[in-house]
Parts: C-alpha cells; sequence; structure tokens
C-alpha cells in the first residue's frame, strides 16, 4: 500500500506545487484547504505524513489538527513563523520545518525523511 500524504493549506497554488513536486514518488497524496476538509479527509483515508501550513485561517485551524493527530508525522510548510511559532510547533509534535519556496528535492527529500523514520500509524 502507498504511503498517505495530507497536504492541508488554504492556498491552491501551494498545494498544486506540492502535489506537482510529489506526484510521481509513489506517495497517495491527498488534499484539504481548511481544516474541516483535512479532519474529513483524516477520517475517510487516515495519512501517514501530514504537511501543514501553520496559519491555516478558520476553525479548526492547524494547532487544532495537531491536538487532533499527535504523533503523525508533520513537516510545516513554512513562509516565515516566529521563533515562538516554530516552537509552540515543535511542543505540538511537529517534526520538521521547510521554509517555502522550496525546491522540489526538498521537499520530496523531507516527506521520504519522514516516512522512514516514522512508527506505524492508524492501526
Amino acid at each position: 500500500m502507498k504511503p498517505k500524504v495530507l497536504i492541508v493549506d488554504d492556498e491552491a497554488g501551494t498545494r498544486a506545487l506540492v502535489r506537482r513536486a510529489l506526484q510521481d514518488h509513489g506517495w497517495a497524496l491527498f488534499e484539504a484547504d481548511h481544516g474541516a476538509a483535512a479532519l474529513r479527509t483524516a477520517r475517510a483515508v487516515p495519512p501517514d505524513v501530514l504537511l501543514l501550513n501553520l496559519h491555516l485561517p478558520g476553525s479548526p485551524d492547524a494547532w487544532d489538527l495537531l491536538a487532533a493527530w499527535p504523533g503523525l508525522p508533520c513537516l510545516v510548510l513554512d513562509r516565515g513563523l516566529t521563533a515562538a511559532e516554530r516552537q509552540a510547533a515543535c511542543q505540538a509534535g511537529v517534526r520538521q520545518f521547510l521554509s517555502l519556496p522550496c525546491l522540489p528535492a526538498q521537499l520530496q527529500q523531507a516527506v521520504a525523511a519522514l516516512l522512514n523514520d516514522a512508527p506505524p500509524r492508524w492501526q
């Protein structure tokens, strides 16, 4: 079974760039443009890795998603986070940050690292 990657970002352009960077690497990609859609998608197809915009608007927000999925390997797509936001995200279980824009290879390597380091999820 293909590892499942859930991309959660309110910006369609960012989701499209991430999808293009990851689409040919054997991963099943799922997208959500807000927190409620992410929760619905994760219930239907539990992800192995979460790619998350920490500044996701609305409710549930990114912090709610992190709380809902403790231990889920998470990569934050960083668009200028403060040191306090990074520290809070680490405390919430975020394992990696990747500043946008980035090279496709950087994103591919980050996702692969999370998948290779991840314990089995969603039994």
